[in-house]
């Protein structure tokens, strides 16, 4: 009987140390599976946190890609318009001599003097394009004379083209330019307004207010009509009117087209050639506004086309190059997370569930 108590006895101590160390074991799982709960659960807060931001870059780059490819579009739509006008303006021809060393002389006395501002054809312009023929009839030759801001300066100038032979030019000194009375400027508009017909040369001329002086120098009070028939009537009175002693030829008068009715009374008509050539010179500028502008636009376009540092030679070449690189490799991003999630979040149930087989 003592034997076998003691073999009994020595059973329990035996299946009592077993379960001891299964309790321990199931202890350590226990606290390794808590760990790894633990750690799944930061990698996945991480990975969605990652996932969010890849999401929100992916839909930035794309809606950065759509208004690039758009303003690219504009851009080419302009550009276009842009060939096309330049084309029709013949930009091809090239400026005649005399007006290439014109420019050359101007540009010397530029350097020169600072007080030379330009020609007076390159300070102003008509606010519309079909005065520019009037505009250059009642400027005449004074719109080819060369702005300065003083008498000194006229005088510097003119020194300085007789020592070196460069020719001769005429100056428009801002300090003493006679202009007419401003009140008889005002007096004519006033009577002018009323008749929608007429119009002021300088109100048809755009400027800065420093060179104004010079532009009413150039045409003084002189009135632009639509046409010969009007600048007669203002000149000379209607039909209806005529004969009854008024003197209606107190005004200059030019019309659209290029005909002059002086003061005194008298009409020249007719464009010479010299003055469609003048005339075309505002069209010149425009030519050469499209250039720059044109240069501006193709800048431009450069730019979008190679958007983004790090991209490769041959994709620089694409206009979407840069855009559609970064939106693989947000896309390959935007994947990868989710596959990581998905797996972190399955190997999280599956560790709650052993979890609950070890509490």
């Amino acid at each position: 009987k003592m034997n076998n108590a003691q073999a009994k006895a020595a059973t329990l101590l035996e299946e009592s140390k077993e379960l001891t160390t299964r309790k321990e074991d199931a202890a350590n799982q226990a606290g390794e599976l808590t760990n790894r709960k633990d750690k799944l659960q930061e990698s996945i807060t991480k990975t969605e946190t990652d996932l969010k931001s890849a999401k929100q870059e992916l839909v930035s780059v794309r809606k950065s890609a759509k208004e690039a490819e758009a303003k690219r579009k504009t851009i080419d739509a302009e550009l276009e318009k842009i060939h096309h006008s330049l084309r029709d303006a013949n930009d091809e021809r090239r400026k005649n001599a005399h007006e290439t060393r014109l420019l050359e002389a101007i540009s010397a006395l530029k350097r020169y003097f600072p007080g030379v501002q330009g020609r007076l054809v390159d300070l102003c312009r008509p606010s519309q394009k079909r005065y520019n023929l009037a505009v250059t009839v009642a400027a005449g030759k004074d719109m080819d004379a060369i702005v300065v801001d003083t008498k000194q300066t006229a005088f510097d100038c003119i020194q300085h083209l007789r020592n070196n032979q460069i020719g001769s030019a005429t100056f428009l000194p801002l300090d003493s330019l006679k202009i007419p009375d401003p009140a008889t400027t005002e007096r004519v508009r006033a009577q002018l307004d009323q008749d929608g017909r007429y119009r002021l040369a300088c109100d048809v001329i755009l400027c800065d207010d420093n060179m104004k002086q010079a532009v009413m120098y150039a045409v003084g009070n002189t009135v632009v009509c639509d046409n010969l028939d009007i600048a007669r009537e203002l000149c000379f009175g209607s039909p209806s009117r005529r004969g009854q002693g008024n003197n209606h030829a107190r005004y200059k008068a030019v019309t659209i087209g290029g005909a002059v009715i002086s003061k005194a009374g008298t009409m020249t008509g007719g464009v010479t050639s010299e003055d469609s050539s003048r005339a075309g010179r505002w069209d010149q500028r425009e030519v050469e506004k499209m250039r720059e502008r044109k240069n501006e636009l193709e800048a431009e376009r450069a730019t979008l086309d190679s958007l983004g540092s790090g991209v490769v030679e041959e994709e620089r070449r694409s206009s979407r190059g840069s855009h559609s690189s970064k939106i693989e490799e947000l896309q390959s991003s935007v994947g990868n997370l989710t596959n990581r999630l998905q797996y972190a979040k399955s190997d999280l149930d599956f560790t709650k569930k052993k979890l609950v087989e070890f509490i």
